[in-house]
């Protein structure tokens, strides 16, 4: 397989709802898989075959993409921002000719793996396991969904950029966060407009609660910007 060392099986044995999936149950799944690749800026559309799209969500293996909504005016509102093992579309393996709410865009060169609907659901028939790790892989997706619509609706936009760099700063070490994408992007997840968050981040640094160094941003004491307070 393109884009690294591991074996599409290999590669998708490793995401959390095909962990432990039968040997039986992965050669159907991965039988049925089709590489993409997408230039940055690319949006990533149906595979079509016989005049019809052919179901099933995409994993990502290497690259970005976003998930947008865009308006009819032309502004977008971004909802995910994935990268290497992130998955979408996951919701066409359960709900028939539903309209399409998102538009993906490639970030950067990306390259992706589509899973059919068809040979999920065949798993899902046999194997009850893989159907409850797969249901709470969705739920967990609702949740993040109602984490978002609480912050948009309770919090200030200072405490979701907070919220922001202490949640991606734990995974950096010396709760370092690197930007690796564009800030306008980082602004419409936390649904405000680039230049507030460039606002707030010159008030937090103001404050000395983050420093900023290029492309780096470094916490020196994250419980202090935690109960920071605008």
């Amino acid at each position: 397989m393109d884009g690294g060392s591991l074996s599409v099986q290999e590669f998708l044995g490793r995401l959390p709802f095909f962990e432990g999936l039968s040997s039986t149950g992965m050669k159907i799944i991965t039988r049925s898989v089709t590489q993409r690749f997408f230039q940055k800026g690319a949006l990533v559309q149906d595979i079509i075959e016989k005049g019809a799209p052919r179901e099933g969500f995409h994993v990502v293996v290497n690259g970005t993409v976003k998930l947008l909504c865009v308006a009819q005016n032309g502004g977008e509102k971004v909802i995910r921002a994935l990268g290497p093992g992130d998955s979408f579309g996951e919701e066409k393996l359960f709900l028939d000719k539903i309209d399409t709410l998102v538009t993906t865009q490639a970030t950067s060169h990306v390259f992706l793996l589509h899973v059919s609907r068809d040979s999920v659901l065949a798993v899902l028939q046999r194997d009850p396991a893989f159907a409850m790790r797969m249901l709470s892989h969705i739920s967990s997706r609702v949740y993040l969904l109602l984490k978002d619509i609480e912050a948009y609706t309770l919090k200030s936009a200072t405490q979701r950029v907070v919220d922001y760099f202490l949640k991606n700063a734990e995974r950096e070490e010396g709760n370092q966060y690197r930007f690796t994408t564009n800030k306008s992007l980082i602004a419409s997840l936390l649904n405000i407009t680039p230049e507030h968050f460039s606002r707030i981040m010159r008030e937090l640094a103001a404050e000395q609660l983050i420093l900023i160094d290029g492309r780096a941003v470094t916490i020196p004491d994250p419980e202090r910007l935690r109960t920071y307070d605008s």
